[in-house]
């Protein structure tokens, strides 16, 4: 490609990045955004897949002009832009917290850090809880902060890991030029700014690979850079520590067999140091994490499911989520497409690019190096143990090993573009048009799948400020031993921290309609007493995501409704975002344990409000924090 049309495609992308700068700053979110993609326009992330796009370009027209390195630079540094554009979304958008589950635990585990001064007894791995609380304290941000910059800031750190190892292990500099695009692919989507460990410690998975693929370069840095590293991911994850070794016996496996088919012979020197750093990480691994019994019982628990069949897979869970709203074949392929149409492409895709790559090896078109052999076997034994998880009745989730296979796959295709194309091959002609094009609908799948909407028939993960509020409300006030229909214990983690185990027997799921499909209420003798919360996101949730479906609803807006008229409830809080009821307490006595007002809680067959009108702010509500200066209801812990 000639430098002056280089120059016209990176004139075009950093306009493309301005305007897309423009608009993102032009609002921010107001209250809970059941989809991130109706907040702006159509073009607006088509504009992010363009510039992705014409980042490739530059990155794969630079091979042949005479300042090269710089605009490989450039064009990497469009493809990043575009990255951390679409990963930063919640940041920008100006989300409360993005996500929930586990990452309240984690948020939790921090807590305790903060207020204790060290880690409690039961946290196994304290790892990004002690690297969160050492960026709060540099930086000065708040915990919240922390979570919703920290899972975006190690998918960068993952990018330049990968990059780093494509340095390492391409042979020709235009080899490189073809890996940049597919490598740069944030194809792990919304787990790359999710805070947890499991991600947090396979973005480190790249600096492992790099630093064994350079011992023999130098053997006692890299050899510690390896220690280090998995150092990181004992303290981490043990997922993530165990199919780290695995890697390890991988590249040793992979090196035996290269050698052996070319009739060359590998040092046992550099065996025996291959083999020294598994051993002593699986003295630490054993001796750290079995001293927890949490984790011998999960053991036994992960072994009793594989072997006795125990309990239901994850196959069989995606197969009841489909019974509970039937949908019609056109909208099952949209919600295929949009939720698992990166994984399905990849992994069918690169079956074929194998096949297509044993070929020219075959034929003597490419020299066999360990290396893809490597890639090949990593791609092999992690789709197959993905597959395995996904079959079998396992409490581990299949795409934590489906993302190692995914690594892998994406260095395969990136080899076989290369290979494609000519390798040497200057001018950019139809089959860089091709690569281009697969490049294309690639990032177009990570784009519109990289966070639950209504598209894949899923909600948005953000929480906004109004349910942070209601929720620290209700951990403070509640009272303990009543049930509490809608609310999770992960709340208390994030509110109080993990330690004081909370009264997770005391969580319920919300009764279908309430209960008024019955011709009764929740307020029923079973329900006396309990609390009922109501959150913005499960009001619109059926008629968002399943519009066409109405008879599969399993709460109307006519129930929402009529929770207000329902003189068996009585409202103790509410704030735009959540509303909180409880039941009517037995026909006589009344109810222990304070509203919103720091008053007793009057005869749930009185509506109260607590004097806070449904429309206020998140500020009118919040309170006083209730024991030493924590984050519940006053300023949230912050660094410095």
């Amino acid at each position: 490609m000639e430098e002056r049309t280089l120059k016209g495609v990176a004139i075009a992308a950093l306009t493309l990045v301005t305007v897309l700068a423009l608009t993102a700053s032009s609002s921010s979110a107001s209250g809970y955004e059941i989809s991130i993609y109706a907040a702006y326009p159509w073009w607006f992330w088509g504009g992010i897949v363009a510039t992705f796009v014409l980042g490739t370009v530059v990155v794969l027209g630079s091979t042949d002009v005479p300042h090269r390195r710089r605009y490989l630079a450039l064009g990497a540094g469009i493809i990043l832009f575009a990255n951390t554009f679409l990963l930063f979304m919640p940041v920008i958008r100006g989300y409360a917290v993005f996500g929930g589950g586990d990452m309240f635990t984690h948020l939790g585990r921090v807590i305790e850090i903060l207020e204790n001064g060290r880690v409690n007894e039961g946290n196994y791995y304290p790892g990004i809880h002690i690297h969160a609380v050492m960026v709060m304290e540099v930086t000065g941000l708040d915990y919240y902060a922390v979570k919703n910059v920290l899972a975006p800031v190690f998918s960068v750190a993952y990018w330049f890991g990968i990059l780093a190892l494509g340095v390492r292990v391409t042979d020709e500099p235009a080899g490189f030029h073809y890996l940049v695009p597919f490598a740069l692919l944030p194809i792990f989507k919304r787990t790359e700014v999710y805070f947890g460990p499991n991600m947090l410690s396979f973005s480190l998975y790249p600096l492992l690979l790099y630093a064994l693929f350079s011992v023999r370069r130098s053997r006692n840095r890299f050899v510690a850079v390896v220690s280090l590293v998995f150092c990181y991911f004992v303290f981490t994850h043990p997922v993530t520590t165990l199919l780290g070794l695995f890697t390890v016996a991988l590249v040793a496996a992979s090196k035996l067999a290269t050698s052996r088919l070319r009739g060359d012979r590998l040092p046992v020197k550099q065996s025996l140091s291959v083999v020294a750093i598994p051993v002593a990480v699986g003295v630490v691994f054993v001796s750290w994490y079995y001293s927890f019994l949490k984790i011998l019982t999960m053991t036994v628990s992960m072994l009793g499911s594989l072997f006795l069949g125990i309990g239901t897979s994850q196959l069989g869970e995606y197969s009841n989520a489909l019974r509970s709203v039937p949908l019609e074949p056109a909208d099952l392929l949209e919600v295929v497409v949009f939720r698992k149409g990166l994984e399905i492409l990849l992994m069918v895709g690169t079956v074929v690019v194998v096949l297509y790559l044993a070929y020219h090896v075959r034929y003597g078109e490419r020299e066999l190096r360990w290396q893809d052999l490597f890639w090949v076997a990593g791609f092999g034994l992690f789709s197959v143990l993905a597959a395995a998880f996904l079959v079998k009745p396992i409490m581990l989730t299949w795409t934590r090993l489906l993302k190692f296979a995914e690594f892998f796959a994406v260095l395969l295709v990136a080899t076989a573009a290369y290979v494609y194309v000519g390798g040497s091959r200057r001018s950019f002609g139809t089959r860089h048009v091709v690569v281009v094009g697969v490049v294309l609908v690639l990032f177009s799948l990570v784009v519109f799948g990289a966070y639950d909407s209504p598209l894949q028939r899923g909600t948005n993960s953000h929480v906004p400020e109004t349910r942070l509020d209601g929720m620290e409300w209700f951990v403070d006030h509640r009272d303990d031993d009543r049930l509490a229909y809608g609310f999770s214990h992960r709340w208390e983690h994030a509110f109080r921290g993990v330690a004081p185990n909370p009264r997770a027997y005391a969580e319920r799921p919300i009764p279908e309609r309430f209960g008024y499909h019955n011709a009764s209420t929740f307020a029923t003798p079973n329900h006396a007493g309990s609390y009922l919360l109501v959150t913005q996101r499960l009001e619109e949730y059926y008629p968002t995501l399943h519009p066409e479906y109405p008879e599969y609803w399993k709460y109307r807006p006519s129930d929402f409704r009529r929770l207000d008229r329902d003189e068996g409830l009585g409202k103790v809080y509410a704030n735009g975002g959540i509303r909180i009821y409880r039941a009517s307490s037995e026909p006589v006595g009344t109810p222990s344990g304070d509203d919103a007002t720091g008053n007793a809680t009057v005869n749930a067959t009185e509506s109260v409000s607590a004097n806070v009108p449904e429309s206020a702010t998140a500020s009118e509500t919040r309170r006083e924090p209730v024991r030493g200066g924590l984050i519940r209801g006053g300023p949230r812990w912050s660094g410095g």
